[in-house]
């Protein structure tokens, strides 16, 4: 007894899921990750610029790519 629960040991042994359903889960996590790391990207994006903003000392190294 842990807290007041009785706590019970179980084994999950199976798990059935028709592939078709497994496949189609996979590709809704894949659509859904894009505008997540969309964002994350223009987060990240913008946390850079202010600490360049503020923090002139901090940048030690900018690469600059030019493309002709």
């Amino acid at each position: 007894m842990a807290d007041g629960f009785v706590v019970s040991g179980t084994t999950v042994t199976d798990v059935r899921i028709p592939f078709i359903r497994l496949m189609l889960f996979c590709l809704k996590l894949v659509f859904a990750a894009i505008p997540a790391l969309v964002l994350l990207g223009v987060i990240l994006w913008l946390a850079g610029h202010a600490m360049m903003t503020w923090f002139p000392w901090l940048v030690k190294l900018q690469i600059l790519i030019r493309v002709p």
